[in-house]
């Protein structure tokens, strides 16, 4: 019985024999750099763990949005969130009014679905996908910077909820995992 042909070349097991002769030597690293490396890769996992836990993260909706000068506003959001929209923590209306910033908290006191002919009596644009259509008044309508003199358009912003960033990957991971 023969012996089947080797993998490698016979100059590379030639080479690999010489270098046992010679006496070849292992790489050598300062331990005073392993040392620092070492504790500044284990520095950054500890604050990289700690911002997971301590930074949180907000999930939002948002749409077009009109301020009135009475302190009241309209606003259209996706239904999609309608399900999310009994638990959220905030509704805030921004709009640039000139050389202005307007920023506004606001209360919801009515909620519909949205159609074109309630989209165009809030003075919005008709939806172009199913929405809901909010409405209600300013939480600080006496406020001039709050309270415009006209009629402001500007984009309406529902956070549906706020979470630490720990508790969002623990979130999606579970849903991947099934």
């Amino acid at each position: 019985m023969t012996e089947p042909p080797s993998i490698f070349r016979q100059e590379a097991l030639e080479s690999r024999a010489a270098a046992k002769r010679v006496g070849g030597e292992l790489l050598r690293l300062d331990s005073r750099w392993l040392r620092w490396s070492y504790w500044g890769v284990l520095g950054l996992i500890v604050a990289g763990l700690a911002m997971t836990v301590l930074t949180r993260t907000d999930a939002t909706t948002t749409g077009p949005a009109v301020l009135n000068p009475d302190g009241t506003f309209s606003a259209l959001i996706p239904a999609v969130a309608a399900p999310q929209l009994k638990g959220a923590r905030t509704m805030r209306i921004e709009s640039v009014a000139g050389a202005d910033r307007v920023r506004a908290t606001a209360i919801v006191d009515h909620v519909e679905p949205a159609d074109d002919a309630a989209a165009s009596r809030a003075g919005l644009p008709p939806p172009q996908q199913p929405s809901i259509l909010l409405s209600g008044t300013l939480d600080e309508p006496e406020s001039s910077a709050v309270r415009p003199p006209t009629e402001v358009r500007g984009r309406a912003i529902v956070v549906l909820r706020s979470e630490p960033v720990f508790q969002m990957f623990a979130r999606r991971l579970g849903a991947m995992l099934g």
